[in-house]
């Protein structure tokens, strides 16, 4: 026991005593830690809120955009179709790869689509736009191709080969005398009775007009050859070329191509040619003035099979003055080929020519120019008028006077059967030191118009050759004398009832004196309206 017990003294125990803790204060803690979780909540809460009324345009620009190739905006392809909200526009989903699909929230306004990214692509060259056109009251639609296979049916007419070198002979000994005389088959020979054959100081040029026609054919048939491309497999001439050669350098500074003296020249080799080098044709007589320009002009609106080429003739006539060619007009109404009335109704609808009215109506009364009649008073004879058509290369002979002298005006080689047919441009067809030549200022025959045609048996010849056509006046025969006495209606005659119907806008019938009221009661109404 300890010492202090077994004395018997109370003993206080050197013992701290320590006091009671007070409590601590853990209410507030818990009150400040739940406002800041609070605090903390709300705080998302408004930031995921906030993040969901973002703009639908700042929201969609998140997202990532797959390539556009085209101009048209083709939405990416997505797994599940999304659910329209409040009838808006869906919105793109991300691509596939994307596993998380995109929450769908409800937009306070409809969102825009982003502007698709488009792909220039380039343009193309630019082309010139076609030439303008006029609107033509087609009565003939038949093609260029099916009018020249109508102008192989013609008879052909012409010489032998034989022949011509004894007429060659024959003129020779004749070249001195003025007039010239014309070769004797065009006044004998049955086949070439009524060819419309120039006699006497009609079939001769004076001196000026022969050195133009010299000078200038050469000149043109050169430009015609160094028209055409040099690839060699294009062998024909280029009207863009050609125009340039004609109307610029020397030739354009003393306007050529551009006075009186040219038309005979441009008429006679570019008619023939094809259609491209007929426009520029065509383009170059309507910038000369006169009579002589207007008529050659009407004749490529009556005669060119070309279509196009007619209608730019009938546009070239449109601004001159109707008394120049109203007349050639008129007269193709009365050609035996019946195509050309047609072209020449159609040109005078297109150029609205009322003042032709009256003769129209008068050509009703007018027998089938392709039928029999009866002509003369005393000597009465019956006879047809009929196109034939003359091989151009053939027939030199028969159409121009022997040349004997270099020194002849306008000479021309006369084509050879047996040898290749010479460029006209060469010496060799001016010049040759052999060989036959006529001259081209003394002609007999001068055609209506000329086409190339296709030869069975061409020979060492091109494979197409031209072929001149003109009327000829022939004795009928009976079966034609029969079928003129049967004979009612015929094409012309349509074509002319076709220009007075679209000229007045009525249909008075068929003949004369029906028409006579109707075109009285118009001609009536144009002149009031010309008067002030």
């Amino acid at each position: 026991m300890s010492k202090h017990l077994r004395s018997g003294r109370t003993v206080r125990a050197n013992v701290v005593r320590i006091a009671p803790s007070r409590p601590v204060p853990y209410g507030p803690v818990v009150l400040f830690v739940g406002i800041l979780a609070v605090v903390f909540a709300l705080g998302v809460t408004i930031v995921a809120f906030t993040l969901s009324r973002k703009p639908a345009k700042v929201a969609a620009a998140e997202q990532p955009l797959l390539p556009v190739d085209h101009v048209e905006y083709q939405p990416p392809p997505i797994a599940e179709p999304p659910v329209p909200v409040d009838n808006a526009p869906n919105l793109p989903s991300p691509p596939p790869s994307n596993p998380v699909e995109p929450a769908i929230v409800k937009p306070a306004t409809a969102p825009v689509l982003p502007e698709p990214k488009t792909v220039k692509k380039p343009e193309p060259p630019k082309q010139e736009p076609p030439p303008a056109t006029t609107t033509f009251r087609r009565r003939n639609t038949a093609t260029a191709d099916e009018l020249s296979k109508q102008l192989l049916l013609p008879p052909e007419i012409g010489l032998d080969s034989a022949t011509a070198e004894r007429l060659f002979v024959t003129g020779a000994a004749q070249r001195n005398q003025v007039p010239h005389p014309p070769p004797e088959p065009l006044l004998k020979d049955p086949q070439f009775a009524g060819l419309p054959v120039r006699m006497g100081l009609d079939c001769h040029l004076g001196k000026e007009a022969s050195e133009n026609l010299q000078v200038l054919s050469r000149k043109l048939r050169v430009y015609v050859s160094e028209s055409v491309p040099k690839e060699g497999f294009d062998t024909r001439p280029d009207a863009v070329v050609l125009r340039t050669k004609l109307l610029s350098g020397a030739d354009g500074a003393r306007a050529d191509w551009k006075q009186v003296d040219a038309i005979p020249t441009l008429v006679q080799i570019l008619q023939a040619e094809d259609k491209p080098i007929r426009l520029l044709l065509v383009d170059l007589l309507s910038g000369l003035k006169g009579r002589t320009a207007s008529a050659a002009i009407a004749q490529r609106a009556l005669f060119d099979l070309s279509d196009e080429v007619r209608e730019a003739a009938v546009r070239a006539l449109n601004d001159r003055p109707r008394e120049e060619y109203r007349d050639v007009l008129l007269k193709g109404l009365r050609y035996p080929w019946a195509p050309v009335a047609d072209h020449a109704a159609e040109a005078l609808v297109a150029l609205k020519d009322g003042d032709s009215l009256d003769r129209l109506v008068d050509l009703l009364d007018r027998p089938d120019p392709e039928a029999a009649y009866v002509r003369g008073t005393k000597a009465r004879q019956t006879v047809v008028r009929e196109m034939v058509r003359v091989n151009h290369l053939k027939n030199c002979v028969l159409c121009h006077a022997p040349s004997v002298n270099e020194k002849e005006m306008v000479r021309g080689l006369v084509p050879n059967p047996k040898k290749p047919v010479p460029p006209t441009f060469t010496p060799e067809y001016y010049a040759a030191k052999d060989g036959l030549f006529v001259r081209a200022d003394i002609t007999y025959l001068q055609q209506d118009f000329a086409v190339p045609q296709p030869v069975v048996k061409s020979g060492v010849w091109p494979a197409n050759q031209r072929y001149d056509y003109l009327v000829r006046t022939r004795p009928a025969t009976p079966q034609e004398i029969k079928l003129a006495k049967s004979s009612g209606s015929y094409p012309q005659r349509e074509s002319v009832l076709f220009a007075l119907r679209e000229l007045t806008g009525k249909d008075a019938g068929t003949t004369a004196a029906e028409w006579r009221t109707v075109v009285a009661k118009a001609l009536t109404q144009v002149e009031g309206d010309d008067e002030p």
